[in-house]
């Protein structure tokens, strides 16, 4: 079969794949959206650091989720790098990668956040 035959297998494979990747995201992102995220009504806060505390955990298990997701997403990236040889698929995949790359990136807004919190909270207690 030669080149072509080789072609036509890993296109179905990589449709397989990127199909899998495509449903993962989806599952994410609803996930993400369907956490409960109860009102301030809700709770009975006996201070304002009480609430920013509460800010910082919400944030942090959130940005903990969006890492472990992209992770994940690297690890298939991976995967299909092994399985691909056509120089556009390859460039595709290194484009999501780098997309991948910018969130760990934005995720670091979480740190810096939690820390300016916490300096307010032990400003006003």
């Amino acid at each position: 079969m030669g080149v072509m035959g080789d072609m036509e297998t890993s296109i179905p494979q990589l449709k397989v794949q990127l199909d899998g990747l495509l449903r993962y995201i989806q599952r994410v992102r609803q996930e993400i959206a369907a956490i409960d995220r109860p009102s301030d009504d809700d709770h009975n806060f006996a201070s304002m650091g009480e609430q920013l505390e509460a800010i910082v955990q919400a944030t942090d298990g959130a940005t903990n989720s969006i890492m472990e997701a992209m992770e994940n997403n690297e690890k298939i990236l991976d995967e299909l790098r092994a399985r691909i040889t056509d120089p556009g698929q390859i460039a595709l995949l290194d484009q999501i990668a780098s997309n991948g790359s910018d969130v760990f990136e934005a995720c670091s807004f979480q740190d810096i956040t939690g820390q300016r919190i916490n300096k307010i909270v032990k400003s006003v207690s």
